[in-house]
């Protein structure tokens, strides 16, 4: 069974939340749209990809809509021209 943890600003009696969803979470706080450290998007992808992909857990709902969303986001910015 995946490990549960309750988010801090989780209202009291709420679900726990899978511990990969906390992670996943986590990692997608690191990259904004103001980050454009290259070698911190690069990191920040490849953990989202491995956690997504990763067969033994299986990532759903929020925590894969926030993991997707962040690579687009990631893409976004690597692909604007800088100004």
């Amino acid at each position: 069974a995946a490990r549960e943890q309750q988010p801090r600003d989780a209202p009291p009696g709420a679900a726990p939340r899978p511990l990969l969803d906390v992670a996943v979470g986590v990692i997608a706080s690191c990259c904004n749209a103001k980050v454009d450290d290259e070698q911190l998007q690069l990191q920040v992808l490849k953990a989202l990809l491995i956690s997504v992909t990763n067969a033994r857990c299986a990532i759903h709902g929020e925590a894969l809509l926030d993991a997707v969303r962040t690579c687009y986001n990631i893409n976004l910015v690597a692909a604007s021209p800088a100004a």
